[in-house]
């Protein structure tokens, strides 16, 4: 992830991860790999991120579903935890603040809608339209012991309320990323995820 420094006074291009995510998408259908095209299902992409990976993966699929259909053949499918966690050895508050502070654009705090989801999703009583009209599925894998839980939890709760599609699944224990660590953690994530996709 790095901050766009091209055209600071436009907030969408400070967060370029969301842009470079989009990007990559369209390099997926464009590509000239043949090992991607023979062996790839395009009709049935997912966007996945864990933790943090989750607010991009959500920001993209926004982003996505606007122009999904210039993206064919390629079909994309589918907090109080931060003070309870604040000394966490993988994501401690002050880090985590840290990092928000310098990836949002100067003069934001954490009500900013790439740090906080429901504010957009509050003020835009349609915003999901697309997602529902593709039936569009959302997965959303988190862990009481990551300090963002909280809000994905909110997210999930808010995207069922307004009638997208989303299947959530929340374990206990564990910490940020712990599926990279844990060989039970990542067992457990897959069958979530293969369960997700098969459905």
């Amino acid at each position: 992830i790095k901050k766009n420094e091209k055209e600071e006074n436009k907030i969408e291009e400070w967060w370029a991860a969301y842009d470079d995510c989009v990007k990559s998408l369209y390099w997926i259908k464009n590509t000239p790999n043949e090992l991607l095209k023979k062996h790839a299902d395009l009709s049935k992409c997912f966007l996945l991120g864990t933790s943090a990976g989750g607010n991009i993966a959500y920001h993209v699929g926004l982003r996505v579903a606007k122009v999904s259909a210039c993206l064919k053949p390629l079909e994309i499918k589918g907090i109080k935890s931060e003070l309870r966690l604040a000394r966490d050895k993988i994501l401690p508050l002050n880090v985590c603040d840290i990092m928000w502070e310098l990836g949002l654009p100067i003069g934001s705090d954490r009500g900013h809608s790439y740090c906080n989801s429901m504010v957009e999703i509050r003020s835009n009583e349609n915003l999901f339209d697309q997602l529902k009209i593709q039936g569009w599925k959302i997965l959303v894998i988190d862990c009481d012991g990551d300090p963002l839980i909280d809000r994905q939890i909110e997210v999930s709760k808010m995207l069922k309320k307004k009638g997208v599609q989303v299947v959530d699944s929340f374990s206990e224990g564990g910490f940020p990323g712990c599926e990279f660590f844990d060989d039970m953690k990542l067992k457990d994530m897959a069958l979530v995820v293969k369960e997700f996709v098969r459905a």
